[in-house]
């Protein structure tokens, strides 16, 4: 692990880690309670395998010429893959516009089946656990990244995040490739997808009226305390009219203003096309099909094993 402070020094590292095709990153922030966060660290690793020895930590904090260096040369650079987690908050501080090849194993993770990534959630710690049998310490997280000099405990940390990342990265993708071809339709596995709907249907709708419930209240005891925010949960409240009107009253308005005819189309019910059975054949209309499909537990069938 190579901790750098000296701006000469963070250059020379960022022009060593341009050179290399992919790059495992990380960041800590100061400031991390407050609305003014600074990025303070960079985190970068370049082995597959997590060595700590191919670790970097740059400290760039209130050095903006240093970060626009790292902008420049390694972020908005689409010859090179970064690798964050969680990869839309780190861009938050690394000008995510001008960001290119971008990889976030939180998005991956999440886009494998539960049958295949079986976790509780998909926190960096949690898929650490997972996948590299390592406990992840969160201590130091909290801690002030904005306080000189760092303490090894925060250097270890920081550290220890982009050694497991590109282990977890790899891991992802080999579960990605085996997740593909799952994913077609003409493929896929009936028997361990009808266990696993008919195991999690009942979950679902239990939790989804406990959510609708909880939601409805939070809602109007937000309202009627005046909260506008409360452990991480905001409240806005807004106002908007809608307006209505008859289609005979519109077209009788436009017609008699001379102004086109309401062009909009309107779905013609099973009511309205009865009305208009006479005349059906004089009504230009467009026709599309609309197929629905649904799916419905048999009372009679055995239970699964939960």
């Amino acid at each position: 692990m190579q901790y750098l402070t000296i701006g000469l020094e963070i250059r020379e590292a960022i022009a060593h880690l341009a050179q290399y095709p992919i790059l495992w990153l990380d960041t800590e922030t100061a400031d991390y309670r407050s609305k003014n966060r600074r990025i303070a660290l960079v985190q970068a690793q370049t082995d597959p395998g997590g060595d700590p020895d191919q670790v970097f930590l740059l400290d760039v904090l209130d050095q903006p010429e240093l970060i626009e260096t790292l902008i420049t040369t390694i972020i908005a650079n689409p010859k090179i893959e970064k690798v964050f987690h969680n990869a839309s908050y780190d861009l938050r501080f690394l000008d995510q516009a001008r960001a290119q090849n971008i990889t976030c194993t939180l998005n991956m993770a999440r886009a494998i089946p539960k049958s295949l990534l079986p976790v509780q959630d998909h926190k960096l710690k949690t898929l650490a656990a997972h996948f590299c049998n390592l406990p992840l310490d969160k201590t130091e997280q909290g801690s002030d990244w904005g306080r000189r000099p760092l303490s090894p405990a925060q250097q270890d940390y920081a550290a220890l995040d982009v050694i497991v990342l590109p282990q977890i990265h790899q891991a992802l993708l080999r579960l990605q490739a085996i997740a593909a071809p799952a994913r077609d339709p003409q493929r896929e596995d009936l028997d361990a997808l009808t266990l696993a709907y008919r195991q999690i249907s009942p979950k679902y709708e239990a939790m989804k009226k406990e959510y609708e419930s909880i939601k409805e209240r939070l809602k109007q005891a937000m309202d009627a305390q005046q909260c506008k925010h409360c452990n991480g949960v905001q409240y806005q409240k807004t106002t908007s009219m809608d307006y209505k009107a008859s289609f005979a009253d519109l077209l009788a308005v436009t017609q008699a203003q001379q102004l086109p005819p309401p062009s909009l189309p309107i779905k013609l019910t099973k009511e309205w096309q009865k009305q208009l059975k006479p005349v059906w054949h004089l009504l230009p209309r467009e026709e599309a099909v609309q197929v629905r499909i649904s799916l419905k537990i048999a009372k009679d069938e055995e239970d699964v094993p939960f």
